[in-house]
């Protein structure tokens, strides 16, 4: 989900491995649901945000919001 200023991910992860080393069994699990929430210093356009997932890895492209301008103010 992408807001004007955070990008957040929820999601559920099951993971099992076994392996074995020097006589031994090792057997690691890990599953739960999690939530994660990325601020990004900036509002962006959430409508025109595209999102992909290959290899593991996600990527988000958005842009800086048209409405946010940087301005100047003097500080007395």
């Amino acid at each position: 989900m992408i807001d004007l200023n955070n990008v957040s991910k929820k999601g559920e992860k099951h993971f099992a491995q076994e392996r074995h080393e020097g006589g031994y069994s090792v057997k690691e699990r890990a599953y739960g649901r999690f939530d994660r929430a990325l601020p990004l210093g900036y509002e962006v356009d959430p409508e025109n945000a595209e999102a992909t997932y290959k290899h593991g890895v996600l990527h988000v492209e958005v842009n800086k919001s048209r409405h946010h301008k940087r301005r100047k103010i003097q500080v007395h």
